[in-house]
């Protein structure tokens, strides 16, 4: 690297970018400067810079505070919707509804909550009460993993303030107490436990009173840490201040948590300043000037951010308490952390100022020409850095020995591995599959090691230990003699050009199998009509044979098993005759529902629900008994020979996004779903094929299913298949609501 910044191996695209913004203008008169003003020009300059670095930065550290304590807002608001969205979800769980009357519903939602806080280890403690204040459930997290309370050991809270305070919540009300420590026996519990909990009334139908309350602790200490540890890394302090001035995380600890204890009354700003809390207090959010310092501030209220989530169903969450709860995120800058920014330029201010007196008298030509080089070249390698640390392809540059020295973040966001965990590390021992052998490696190698360039695709393997394909190049980087000393190897995720290749690939296969299929059922119903006369022309002639009438009635049963082979194949081509009409189809469904328990065994357990909710669909309701008697034939099918089979069917409305717009829908989804032998993962695209079957012969014919799907297509639905060998499978059919 050369003294001005620029490779000494100067690239073409260098030269050119020198030769047309290298101003002799600017040289010239740097030059003239340096040699008459010398020391005065110089001296007025570094304390113009000087004073202009200070108020640039003061103003960068201004809105870089900005920007921390909007982000700490941000942080901090999603992780409380992160909870409520966790208490809207168990309030509206039925399970959580039984609690009060069932005990296999107790049984459910206790075991719901207790997975839940396995899998998010964030909240300290869960409750079920009653009206009166009693414990029906608790589940604490202690040692590493959440505890169901045993009965004997739940507790009367009727007289606790959190419990008070959610008898006044009405039906959508939730609760939020304020972020304190945890308190155990009347004493504060150590280590700290900064604790917020959340809860809400449980209502049984439409019952005036609530049947019970549910709460959840979520334990604070990863959110103040990470935002402790922001408070590290930007000028300033960072504080979290509850609304009556103490802070709840601050650059010590000692400043911290002084409402919890009488005598850190004076930790409180309010105490200290008053007049400047009242200005906090009343700006919701941007930069106080008081004194000499400045304070960059947010606002962050609980009950607002609750009052922002739509509930399930459109039913809007309110709070009750707007204003009860507040929190301020802050950044207190001084003219002493003005001043400790500062100092790293000062001192290069002052070496420069020595060096430039001299140098501009003996060398103002070439110095200000350096200077102006410099300028370019920088611009240049910042410019080359910008692409590639926002290039859209993973990029990685090893040594001749294969060790990484670089990757950008395409490369950590493709792969998993973060920029520390891939320095210094061999590209085999991070991303090396064994959906290529060692001779594709060695080959690999050999090439770039030759000096040539390797282009090709390759199948490597994620930090998770999942594949993905790719489009890789590898390409040596040579030095001023010509010898190589870097790898760069540029490599384009190819997942989701496969998963369209191969969805075109489907899609084009069902289109020529569903024209095949429609000719030949064409064909065949010419056939099946010429046969079907016949045979009624044999039936007269022979009307006095009863031995050739058996064998003619014989024949015309089959031609009819015949015929209806070729309407359900017309079906799967989209050429049945379906008549829709918009209509609420849930009564349609109940019945439906009802009557599949005649074509069901005996030994065969049938569940059935049916969501009590109107859906008006576009739909022909029967040719949708034909879909349903489809499913229901297919899932006997699954489970003979099963112990204690059971099948279920389920009809339900539920809001999805599907697509490549991502816009919500709302959509009747009726499910079958079977404890049966499941079907294997390489059947499974198969399966609305006609003819296809896994069942062995003369079980069917396989056009069943082939049938269901012509038919779902025709009411602009689709149909979604669930299973696995040995867990059972879950046939899904998606029609779209008409609003």
């Amino acid at each position: 690297m050369a003294k001005d910044g620029c490779s000494s191996a100067e690239t073409p695209a260098l030269d050119v970018l020198l030769h047309k913004q290298l101003s002799s203008w600017n040289i010239a008169v740097t030059a003239f400067v340096m040699m008459l003003l010398a020391s005065a020009v110089i001296a007025l300059m570094a304390f113009t810079l000087y004073k202009k670095e200070s108020s640039t930065l003061l103003g960068q550290m201004r809105s870089e505070a900005a920007l921390e304590v909007q982000g700490q807002k941000q942080t901090i608001e999603h992780e409380l919707r992160q909870v409520i969205h966790a208490l809207l979800f168990f309030n509206r769980q039925a399970d959580l509804h039984d609690v009060f009357s069932s005990a296999a519903g107790k049984e459910q939602i206790t075991e719901d909550l207790r997975s839940f806080m396995l899998s998010s280890t964030v909240y300290d403690q869960a409750r079920i009460l009653d009206r009166q204040g009693r414990e029906l459930i608790r589940i604490n997290y202690h040692g590493g993993a959440p505890v169901v309370v045993s009965g004997s050991q739940l507790q009367d809270k009727s007289d606790r303030y959190y419990f008070k305070a959610m008898q006044r919540l009405s039906r959508h009300d939730i609760y939020i107490s304020a972020l304190d420590l945890n308190v155990e026996h009347g004493a504060v519990e150590q280590p700290f436990k900064p604790t917020l909990r959340v809860g809400m009334a449980v209502y049984q139908g439409d019952e005036n009173r609530p049947a019970g309350y549910i709460i959840m602790n979520y334990l604070a200490v990863g959110m103040l840490d990470r935002f402790r540890d922001s408070g590290l890394l930007v000028q300033g302090d960072l504080l979290l201040v509850n609304r009556d001035g103490y802070p709840l995380s601050a650059p010590t600890h000692e400043q911290e948590w002084g409402f919890m204890f009488p005598s850190s009354s004076s930790l409180s700003m309010a105490s200290r300043d008053p007049a400047l809390w009242q200005q906090i207090m009343r700006l919701d959010s941007g930069t106080l000037r008081h004194k000499d310092d400045d304070y960059i501030l947010q606002t962050i209220s609980p009950y607002q951010v609750a009052a922002e989530i739509p509930a399930l169903h459109g039913t809007p969450v309110s709070s009750g308490q707007s204003d009860a709860l507040t929190w301020k995120v802050l950044i207190h800058l001084t003219p002493a952390h003005l001043q400790a920014a500062m100092v790293g330029y000062r001192g290069a201010l002052f070496s420069w100022l020595a060096a430039s007196m001299l140098l501009v008298i003996v060398l103002a030509i070439p110095v200000a020409w350096l200077i102006e080089r410099r300028r370019v070249c920088r611009g240049y390698i910042a410019l080359l850095s910008q692409a590639v640390e926002h290039a859209g392809e993973s990029m990685m540059v090893t040594d001749l020995r294969g060790r990484i020295e670089y990757v950008n973040p395409a490369f950590t966001s493709l792969t998993g591995y973060t920029f520390d965990e891939s320095i210094g590390r061999n590209p085999s021992e991070l991303l090396k599959s064994t959906a290529q052998d060692k001779a594709f490696y060695r080959q690999l190698w050999e090439t770039i090691s030759a000096g040539k360039q390797w282009r090709g695709k390759i199948v490597d393997r994620r930090k998770d230990g999942s594949l993905f394909p790719a489009q890789m190049t590898i390409t040596p980087i040579r030095d001023t003699e010509g010898s190589i000393r870097h790898f760069m190897a540029v490599q384009q995720d190819y997942t989701e050009h496969e998963l369209l290749q191969e969805r075109i690939s489907n899609e084009n296969k069902m289109k020529v199998m569903g024209i095949a299929v429609g000719g030949i059922a064409h064909e065949f119903n010419n056939i099946l009509a010429a046969l079907t006369a016949n045979v009624y022309l044999l039936k007269r002639i022979e009307k006095d044979n009863p031995a050739a009438l058996a064998k003619l009635n014989a024949m015309d049963r089959l031609d009819e098993q015949a015929a209806g082979m070729v309407r359900q194949m017309l079906a799967y081509v989209g050429r049945a005759e379906v008549h829709l009409t918009r209509r609420n189809v849930t009564p349609f469904f109940r019945m439906a529902m009802q009557a599949c328990r005649r074509s069901v065994p005996e030994h065969i357990v049938l569940n059935s629900h049916v969501a009590d909710v109107e859906m008006m669909v576009d739909a022909d309701e029967l040719q949708l008994q034909k879909v349903m008697d489809h499913l229901i034939s297919n899932a006997v099918d699954a489970v003979e020979g099963i112990r204690g089979a059971e099948i279920s069917q389920r009809l339900e409305r539920l809001e999805e996004a599907f697509g490549d717009t991502g816009d919500m829908q709302q959509w009747l989804v009726f499910r079958v779903q079977d404890n049966g032998m499941g079907i294997a993962a390489e059947h499974q695209q198969l399966l609305f094929e006609p003819f296809f079957t896994t069942k062995e012969v003369g079980r069917g014919t396989g056009l069943g299913l082939s049938t269901v799907h012509g038919i779902i297509e025709k009411h602009h639905g689709f149909v979604r298949v669930d299973s696995e060998p040995g867990k059972g499978s879950c046939f899904s059919v998606y029609l779209p609501i008409a609003l």
